[in-house]
């Protein structure tokens, strides 16, 4: 009996320490960056594309087995990167331990870029009355943003197989970000003949009301979509 308890004890801690080596295996994760363009497209506004300059991207996370993970990445200078999402941002990769996730979260920063902005997004509008201009955002300074991950399938639970890997898709959200600006502040923002076009241009400088009620919501809306 003496022995078989032995026996029985050993292979458990064999099948535990197995298990524990399986949880540390890594599971390659790829980021791209980019705009969420599922919302309304017949709208006068349309944002479509962008760039931003990163400080930080950090990854954390709570699995149902095995350790909380937590990976910091920063960039002292930043990084600079077009929001149009189809490109895969190899700064941005990680290996991440294998399993099943209830909680995964980006931390990020948009950061200062000095005498340029740190985030930009361009667009178009159509006035009630006259000709569509361009518009454009310009954001500048520095900011956190913390975005929750998302299974692509809509589980509960993201699931990270060192056999198949992840590609994650951050988006951006500015149609929400400009929800709350009527007609009539877009309407009546001031113009700049700009390179021989007329531009709706938002920043700390101009239409700067509409620049708080925005900026006010940048950290707001976003998704991170793991696929």
């Amino acid at each position: 009996m003496k022995l078989y308890s032995i026996f029985f004890l050993a292979l458990v801690l064999l099948v535990t320490a197995c298990k524990k080596g399986e949880l540390k295996k890594p599971t390659e994760v790829n980021f791209t960056l980019g705009i969420d363009k599922n919302e309304n497209e017949s709208g006068d506004l349309k944002l479509k594309s962008g760039e931003i300059n990163l400080g930080e991207f950090n990854v954390s996370g709570e699995r149902l087995e095995g350790s909380d993970i937590a990976f910091t990445r920063s960039f002292d200078v930043g990084i600079s990167s077009d929001l149009n999402g189809s490109n895969e941002i190899k700064e941005l990769e990680y290996d991440i331990p294998q399993g099943e996730y209830t909680k995964l979260q980006i931390d990020l920063s948009i950061l200062d870029n000095g005498q340029d902005p740190s985030l930009v997004i361009n667009g178009t509008y159509k006035p009630s009355n006259g000709p569509t201009k361009a518009l454009v955002f310009e954001y500048y300074g520095t900011k956190e943003l913390s975005i929750l991950g998302e299974d692509a399938k809509g589980s509960d639970y993201i699931v990270m197989d060192k056999n198949l890997g992840k590609k994650v898709d951050v988006l951006f959200d500015p149609d929400y970000w400009f929800e709350t600006v009527s007609t009539i502040q877009l309407d009546n923002a001031i113009v700049t003949p700009l390179q021989g076009q007329d531009k709706i241009i938002i920043n700390p400088t101009n239409n700067v009301e509409i620049y708080s009620i925005v900026e006010a919501r940048i950290s707001l809306s976003n998704a991170a979509i793991f696929k």
